[in-house]
């Protein structure tokens, strides 16, 4: 739905553009034993560069795209999230966070 961001004009952390709307992709593993976790961590990784192949092959701009937050792999780079509005983010942290008390929570780091 073209509108979908339209709701709101005001500036926001995500998403780092509303001009085009992206919807996320939901890639899903489970596995119970830590000794898989790079060989995990790697088929993600293999899946998304496969997914965004397939996308360019078909003539899909996702070159403004950004990775959703919630669904992003914990290494994915915050300017692959949060694009131009990174430099702005980290001043507010800064601001209002100097004791960097939320780096104590999980999560993506500022």
């Amino acid at each position: 739905m073209s509108t979908l961001l339209s709701h709101n004009n005001l500036s926001t952390a995500f998403p780092p553009t509303r001009d085009v709307v992206y919807l996320p992709v939901n890639l899903y593993y489970i596995w119970t034993d830590a000794a898989y976790d790079q060989e995990i961590y790697d088929a993600v990784h293999e899946s998304v560069a496969y997914i965004v192949k397939a996308a360019l092959a078909e003539g899909q701009d996702i070159s403004s795209g950004s990775y959703y937050p919630n669904y992003s792999i914990f290494d994915t780079p915050l300017s692959d999230i949060y694009g131009a509005h990174l430099d702005r983010l980290r001043a507010l942290k800064r601001e209002v966070d100097p004791h960097n008390v939320m780096d104590l929570a999980g999560g993506y780091k500022f």
